[in-house]
């Protein structure tokens, strides 16, 4: 099921990711949102930027516009 979401959204038209702090067993970890109007992906990873989005592997394949706050 979660490979199926990940397809989805990575051909997308608008691909909208996020990331934020939380504490996992007392360490830093960072939760990566990727979300469209209909669909939503979680993925904690302890790191943030190319490392975690490679890992998760969403955001590396977007095939639409990506949307972030920043």
């Amino acid at each position: 099921m979660e490979a199926a979401l990940k397809a989805v959204a990575q051909v997308a038209p608008v691909l909208h990711c996020d990331e934020t702090g939380v504490r996992v067993g007392g360490r830093l970890q960072w939760v990566h949102v990727s979300s469209t109007a209909t669909l939503t992906h979680v993925g904690v990873h302890p790191q943030r930027g190319s490392a975690a989005t490679d890992a998760i592997g969403i955001l590396p394949r977007c095939q639409g516009v990506s949307v972030h706050d920043g």
